[in-house]
């Protein structure tokens, strides 16, 4: 292993121990769940457990949870099943480690992503940037947030290489674990047309992007009746109302940085921030002439938002991760920004884990 991957794996090691110090010090000792480890028993909440229920129940008909489930995607869920079933592990166990394994792949990925643009020394503090930002134990935890943007990231490495046909291929796994996987098709096909416009039978690969969000719509129409019932179970279930009209509502939400408990105050005008800074990064990766980087970073963290509302913008951008190599790239050149970085986000991250460990809502 170079020196520079040691370097990546030291940062994983740390970020993950940093995370599970937190985790001893807010989570009772005596908690834990059958043939869970007590250190993992935790990390399911909120979302995690409509994961931890669609892996273990499918996607059930009962009144009001079909409204919700259809909603979570199912390549993450059926992977948890499998490796569950397959090894004899427990459900939390096989979505921790589900999980992690796409840690790995993201930080790699992220690695080379930002080494392309800025050396190994960018690449190391892009995963830096990636691991110290304060919404990602979200990776740690029972979610397809990581999974999702792991598959992103190798799709895009693979793109820039001119692997389009491994390129589009986990662009369609990435569709089938998260609606955000949607947006390869675009960012792909503004890379391929950049890039290896001439080689047209290439271009056919791109027909593979929406297979996983087709096949999951072909689903919900054979099982519900409806081929969009996502669409429904994000109004219905999650109050999200897609569209341009939505965008009101958004503006209007801005008042709720101002107003309820300390701890909503502090949610929604986190998000917020993340919303302007994630723009902000996407605007100078086009000026940059990144522009496939750059439109994958405004459609992660404008899908969400034509939703509506702001809710869970901080965890979403994890998808956002040329926003990390972009931010890898210049911090290596300030060091002093590097440690400001650190000093601000670390806190954060110590901060929200432990809210959301005990519970309280973050993302």
């Amino acid at each position: 292993m170079s020196a520079p991957l040691v370097f990546v794996a030291s940062i994983l090691v740390v970020w993950r121990a940093l995370l599970q110090l937190v985790y001893d010090r807010v989570v009772p000792r005596a908690a834990g769940l059958p043939n869970v480890p007590a250190a993992l028993a935790w990390w399911p909440r909120w979302d995690g457990g409509w994961y931890l229920s669609i892996a273990q129940h499918g996607y059930t008909d009962y009144p009001g949870l079909r409204e919700a489930r259809a909603a979570f995607f199912p390549l993450y869920p059926l992977a948890v099943r499998a490796l569950a079933r397959g090894l004899g592990l427990s459900y939390v166990l096989a979505g921790v480690l589900l999980s992690h394994a796409a840690v790995v792949v993201l930080a790699y990925a992220l690695y080379r992503i930002a080494a392309l643009q800025g050396g190994a020394p960018a690449g190391v503090a892009a995963v830096g940037c990636l691991l110290v930002y304060p919404s990602s134990f979200f990776l740690a935890g029972v979610y397809a947030i990581g999974p999702v943007a792991a598959l992103m990231a190798a799709s895009t490495w693979f793109g820039l290489r001119r692997r389009w046909w491994v390129a589009c291929t986990l662009a369609g796994l990435a569709g089938a674990t998260a609606f955000t996987g949607l947006v390869m098709l675009p960012v792909l096909a503004l890379l391929y047309a950049r890039t290896d416009g001439r080689r047209r039978v290439d271009a056919l690969w791109l027909a593979a992007c929406p297979v996983g969000t087709g096949a999951y719509a072909a689903f919900l129409w054979r099982r519900f009746g409806s081929a969009t019932a996502w669409f429904t179970a994000e109004r219905v279930g999650w109050r999200r109302h897609a569209g341009l009209g939505s965008l009101g509502h958004l503006v209007l939400g801005v008042r709720d940085v101002f107003r309820g408990s300390f701890h909503d105050r502090v949610i929604h005008g986190y998000d917020f921030v993340v919303l302007v800074v994630f723009l902000v990064v996407a605007v100078l990766l086009v000026r940059d002439r990144r522009w496939s980087l750059g439109l994958l970073v405004a459609a992660v963290v404008c899908l969400p938002a034509f939703s509506g509302e702001i809710t869970s913008m901080n965890r979403y951008a994890l998808a956002a991760f040329p926003a990390f190599a972009w931010a890898g790239v210049r911090l290596t050149r300030h060091p002093l920004g590097m440690l400001g970085y650190g000093l601000v986000c670390v806190p954060a991250l110590v901060g929200l884990t432990a809210w959301f460990l005990t519970g309280r809502f973050v993302g």
